[in-house]
């Protein structure tokens, strides 16, 4: 958690930004993800960026709360993907 720093306007009212949670799969379920955002959550609302395809992440932030707040299209190391800029806490 830290520093807002997507360009989009959608996320200039969000001060922070979640910049990355990673779960183990053994963990899936057991309630850790939950703990760790609830640990680095901070009273400020924020934007996490999620890859589309990763369903289960998206389902998560969508549990947690998240606001879908656009869809765009990107690249990661020269493949095209889709992400989703999730806000919280507005």
């Amino acid at each position: 958690m830290g520093p807002q720093r997507d360009p989009a306007p959608e996320a200039r009212p969000y001060p922070d930004e979640l910049y990355c949670l990673y779960v183990l799969a053994r963990a899936y379920g057991t309630g850790l993800g939950q703990a760790l955002l609830a640990f680095v959550r901070g009273a400020a609302p924020f934007t996490a960026l999620v890859v589309e395809a990763n369903a289960r992440a998206c389902a998560f932030y969508e549990k947690m709360g998240g606001r879908q707040l656009l869809t765009r299209a990107d690249r990661i190391g020269g493949t095209p993907i889709t992400e989703r800029l999730y806000g919280f806490g507005r």
